[in-house]
């Protein structure tokens, strides 16, 4: 009977274990609901929390303790520790800090005898016993959920395993919290960016305005002084030749009269007006000379001459003023300078006389040196001399060197000053030098003298060579061919065929052939089989690429051990795109649309230039013209100067007909919503109507492709009509240049 009762007071003990364990998780479901309910108000889910630990566990107060500096906050209290939300307490010795410094579970089974607490503050809320679980987020402590209650020993191993829930549901609730705080802030802060970029590209289109306000005004003003420098130039030259003719005379009748009997008196009258005459004739040159250069039309010569006579001469003129002066005049050849040489006698000579004739102006007493050398010497038969006069005359500071070489200034502009002239010689020489390809410069200190240098390109002169004019400008109804380069194929990679053919005009002009492909791949193709002494490689192509292509070339190569030069042609300019070409294998870069003075620049850096590449500067300041405004639809004048009408008809049919293509192929874009296809097509079009000078269709092109990855799709579609329309005009006027030259269609 006793085992019966027995096994019946087990059976009832378990019995009563189950319900309580049955009803704990029931609780523990339905808190969880709760909680779920409260949603993302953190404040609702932590005043949930501490309630419900009221009736999951025998505790008589909850908190949940939020870590803010060295202090911790009641953030969500009940029971005994509800009339406490809100205060604040410091961390330092107490069980709070203690479970965020160790990030762990603190238990007093009984305060009264734990150094750890306050025990003053646990008697205000009667916690005999309490219970700390950390509240953890990324691994670092943000708080703590405490429990409390008025019993000495009062939480079970199972009452912390529900504390430990809890708090883990808890601890994820602030997670998601402070993220949507931080997201929330982040809107916020985009809002408060945009809205400033909006004022911003407010005021910047008022202040773009303005700009093209002031840039029409001031296109307005240029063209007033280029009229009235161009009126100023012709009145300068008109009379300076009134002024000569009876100059001349003077000058004539008084060498006749010098040769006739007269007395010593009537003999010095004479020899004053004659050298007054020079002096008046000299200054009426100067005047010709920079009316010249104003309106554009000084020329130099390049025909076969004797470097020594010319320098021997220009001395021989200037030995009277120098005797007369008590100087010493030395003269001095490089013994390697060649006998004879091409170029203009008459300008070299003029520069040696002026800066001779200044030499004897600011000289009273010692020699002055008149010395040519040889600065550099190629192998094509080139060489660059260098030509000094120096002299021990006053010398100049540094405030009056800046003066120098600027036109109607001199170095002593003060009404007192000692030495005449209208400061138009040295800039004259300047003009000069630069125009035959040279440079000039000063050495000079107070009390110590100057020494003037230039130094001048020549071709040495062989049997054959045949004398020819080159002037700083030509008559835009023809066209210098410049052959400039040795005979050489060029590459020539680019999937525009506008683009293709106008390299290939402009290769023509600078002497050399052009192999034409479409894309990167067809490059590397071509490489395998042909010699070529230069690449000129498009970056964008269909297939392959510039820069995968370039890099499969530079593969092909190690082998061969030889390096041919890749030059980048691209419409974007950005310092970004250059170190790309570079580290892609590239050697150099252009961006489009490249003038022929460019492309001539740049290849000028990798190839070997012909006998004639010391006039290819001259030349191309003949074939320079003024550029039309950037909205034009099309700069005619220009492709016509440099390729001439027949082959602008063909590159205008084939840029219609290309971009036609182009023109369908960015409406499905539109409707297809594709970013990255639209960035290329309007790239493609940045290239092509660069080169062909479409100037408005150019334009709106890089507008577009700068606004596809930031701008709505209902803007990306006006820029696209905007350039429909713009292609319309193009079209337009081409074809109608077209029938006007009676160019056949194909």
């Amino acid at each position: 009977m006793e085992t019966d009762k027995t096994t019946d007071q087990y059976e009832s003990s378990n019995s009563t274990d189950h319900r309580r364990a049955t009803e704990h998780l029931k609780q523990i479901i339905e808190t969880q609901s709760e909680l779920a309910l409260a949603g993302f108000d953190l404040q609702a889910f932590m005043n949930k929390v501490v309630e419900r630990m009221l009736l999951l566990t025998p505790a008589t107060g909850s908190v949940v303790e939020i870590a803010e500096g060295t202090e911790i906050i009641y953030k969500a209290t009940s029971g005994s520790v509800a009339p406490f939300v809100g205060v604040r307490l410091s961390m330092d010795n107490s069980l709070t800090g203690l479970c965020l410094r160790d990030r762990e579970i603190k238990i007093s089974d009984d305060t009264s005898e734990d150094p750890r607490v306050d025990l003053a503050a646990c008697k205000r809320v009667g916690a005999a016993s309490m219970v700390l679980v950390p509240l953890m987020m990324g691994g670092n402590p943000m708080g703590v959920l405490k429990v409390l209650s008025n019993k000495t020993h009062a939480f079970s191993s199972e009452d912390i395993a529900t504390l430990q829930l809890m708090a883990g549901l808890l601890s994820g609730a602030l997670a998601q919290q402070l993220e949507m705080d931080a997201r929330k802030k982040l809107e916020e802060a985009l809002t408060e960016r945009t809205l400033e970029l909006e004022s911003r590209n407010e005021q910047l289109i008022n202040v773009l305005a303005e700009l093209e306000k002031a840039s029409d005004e001031l296109e307005r003003k240029n063209q007033r002084v280029e009229e009235t420098t161009r009126l100023k130039s012709e009145f300068l030259a008109n009379m300076s030749h009134e002024i000569r003719t009876p100059l001349n005379a003077i000058i004539g009748f008084t060498d006749i009269l010098l040769r006739a009997k007269i007395n010593n008196q009537e003999r010095g009258y004479l020899d004053n007006i004659k050298e007054a005459g020079h002096g008046l004739l000299s200054l009426i040159n100067d005047i010709l000379d920079f009316s010249k250069i104003e309106a554009g039309k000084m020329s130099v010569e390049l025909i076969e001459f004797d470097i020594d006579k010319v320098v021997e001469g220009a001395a021989q003129l200037m030995t009277a003023q120098c005797h007369a002066k008590g100087l010493r005049l030395v003269k001095t050849i490089d013994a390697q300078a060649p006998l004879r040489v091409l170029g203009d006698p008459e300008r070299l000579r003029q520069i040696l006389i002026n800066l001779l004739s200044n030499a004897v102006k600011f000289s009273s007493s010692g020699s002055i040196l008149l010395k040519v050398e040889c600065a550099t010497e190629e192998s094509n038969g080139s060489i660059v001399l260098r030509f000094s006069v120096t002299d021990q005359g006053v010398g100049l500071s540094e405030e009056e060197i800046a003066k120098l070489f600027q036109p109607f200034v001199q170095a002593d502009g003060s009404t007192t000053r000692k030495f005449g002239g209208t400061g138009l010689g040295l800039n004259i020489c300047k003009h000069l030098v630069e125009l035959m390809g040279g440079e000039i410069g000063i050495e000079s200190k107070k009390g110590e003298g100057a020494k003037f240098w230039f130094t001048l390109p020549y071709r040495i002169a062989t049997a054959e060579e045949k004398s020819t004019t080159v002037s700083d400008t030509v008559s835009v109804s023809k066209r210098t061919k410049l052959d400039v380069f040795e005979h050489g194929l060029i590459l020539v990679a680019d999937d525009h065929p506008a683009n293709r053919m106008v390299a290939e005009l402009q290769l023509r002009e600078l002497g050399l052939s052009a192999h034409l492909v479409n894309n990167g791949r067809e490059a590397v193709e071509a490489m395998k089989t042909n010699s070529y002494v230069a690449i000129l490689m498009d970056c964008q192509m269909p297939d392959m690429d510039g820069f995968e292509a370039a890099r499969q070339i530079r593969n092909l190569e190690i082998d061969s051990g030889k390096r041919v030069p890749i030059i980048a042609m691209t419409a974007s300019a950005m310092q970004g795109d250059k170190d790309a070409c570079i580290a892609a294998g590239m050697d150099d870069y252009a961006s489009k649309p490249i003038e022929l003075k460019q492309l001539c620049e740049v290849l000028g850096r990798w190839l070997a230039l012909d006998d004639g590449c010391q006039t290819r500067n001259d030349a191309f300041r003949a074939q320079e013209s003024v550029k039309s405004d950037v909205l034009s639809t099309i700069d005619l004048d220009s492709l016509i100067r440099m390729f001439g009408v027949a082959s602008v008809c063909k590159l205008l049919l084939n840029l219609i007909a290309t971009t036609d293509v182009i023109m369908k192929e960015l409406q499905i874009t539109l409707e297809s919503k594709d970013r990255e296809r639209l960035s290329a097509l309007s790239h493609k079009l940045i290239g092509s109507c660069g080169t062909l000078r479409a100037w408005e269709l150019h334009a709106l092109s890089k507008e577009l492709h700068a606004a596809v990855d930031t701008e709505k799709w209902d803007d990306l579609n006006k820029k696209c009509a905007d350039i429909q329309s713009a292609f319309a005009r193009l079209k337009n006027k081409s074809l109608a240049f077209v029938e006007d030259s009676g160019h056949k269609q194909n």
